[in-house]
């Protein structure tokens, strides 16, 4: 089997293949991709949605040593 993984649910643009896919995302955000699967025959699987989701770091303001 082979993944391709796309950043539109068309399908379209494809932006990596593998079992994994750095996406290169660093900014805070919600970024959703798309991945189907091709056997070695062809056929290949509608999209599933995956999500990635980039968190801002907590602001936890001075911290004191008493």
């Amino acid at each position: 089997t082979n993944l391709t993984w796309y950043d539109d649910v068309a399908l379209t643009t494809v932006v990596g293949t593998g079992a994994s896919y750095a996406t290169g995302q660093t900014a805070v955000g919600i970024y959703t991709y798309y991945v189907t699967e091709a056997t070695s025959s062809g056929c290949e699987s509608s999209g599933t949605v995956t999500t990635l989701e980039i968190y801002a770091l907590p602001s936890t303001g001075p911290i004191n040593h008493w």
